[in-house]
């Protein structure tokens, strides 16, 4: 195999089934980048296609959802009691956790989803994870849209770190993509993630500070300090920060900081050493 590699090698020919070199590996994706947002936008497209509004339920689907929590958990439950400015609270947590939990779900998909273009098309499989990464933060400007919109109508503040935003996005799509590669390289062979996924997600939706600040909910330090290092919480609230200038801890910023760094890293490396597996 060594002697076809280097052979190969001498004349720009590629060996099936073997890994290419991690800096060879990332130039190819950067030069497939179009390919990758083709492919995000024609999947957006398609969504909601044949429904009557179409692409506006990309907008509807979290302000429905986000009504039925204000309901539950604002009015019947009082979680809004001691909160400034509540409804920009919960729509902008809402928001931004579905974004994550949207990309991590639909990328344990990907790769049965799109088992016919990987069989026919050779290029890095990691683009199709990608791919999802970018469609996921198209379909999430409406919701950001709907943010900005009602923390202007109930009074938050605006400041300059809302111009901060784009990067605190940016850390959140590399923490779910990072993820997302562990999703899309399990997914490939145990298809029922996906289906379990959802419901995980619902736990974390609890334990993430979406619908209710732990601040008041958690009287134990130490089980908020374990609450404060989960990367979901620390999007979220890192996202509120820049929208409507809630108070951050330093230690839930590093938290999160670290997630977005390392997670892409070992979520790739992890994903890659599956990728032959995938198809030619």
């Amino acid at each position: 195999m060594s002697k076809q590699v280097a052979v190969a090698s001498e004349h720009d020919l590629i060996v099936l089934g073997t890994v290419a070199p991690l800096h060879t590996y990332l130039g190819e994706m950067w030069a497939r980048r179009h390919f990758a947002y083709a492919l995000a936008d024609g999947d957006l497209r398609v969504k909601h296609m044949n429904s009557v509004l179409g692409q506006m339920w990309h907008l509807l689907n979290p302000a429905l959802m986000i009504l039925v929590y204000y309901f539950i958990f604002g009015v019947f439950l009082g979680a809004r009691d001691g909160i400034d400015n509540y409804v920009a609270f919960l729509v902008a947590g809402v928001i931004s956790f579905r974004y994550v939990q949207a990309v991590i779900i639909q990328c344990t998909r990907s790769v049965p989803a799109n088992i016919g273009l990987i069989r026919s098309v050779q290029f890095p499989r990691a683009l199709v994870p990608g791919a999802v990464t970018i469609e996921q933060t198209l379909a999430l400007l409406p919701g950001l849209l709907l943010v900005f919109v009602v923390a202007a109508v109930d009074g938050a503040p605006i400041t300059w770190r809302i111009l901060l935003l784009p990067a605190v996005i940016g850390a959140g799509a590399s923490f779910a993509l990072g993820l997302g590669f562990f999703g899309a390289r399990i997914g490939a062979s145990l298809t029922d993630l996906s289906q379990v996924l959802p419901h995980a997600f619902r736990i974390l939706l609890y334990t993430s500070g979406v619908l209710f600040s732990l601040q008041r909910s958690v009287s134990n330090q130490l089980i908020l300090t374990i609450f404060q290092l989960n990367p979901f919480y620390g999007f979220v609230s890192t996202v509120r920060w820049s929208i409507m200038a809630q108070p951050l801890e330093p230690l839930v910023v590093g938290s999160f900081l670290c997630w977005a760094l390392i997670a892409p890293v070992v979520g790739l490396w992890y994903f890659r050493r599956a990728e032959h597996q995938f198809g030619a």
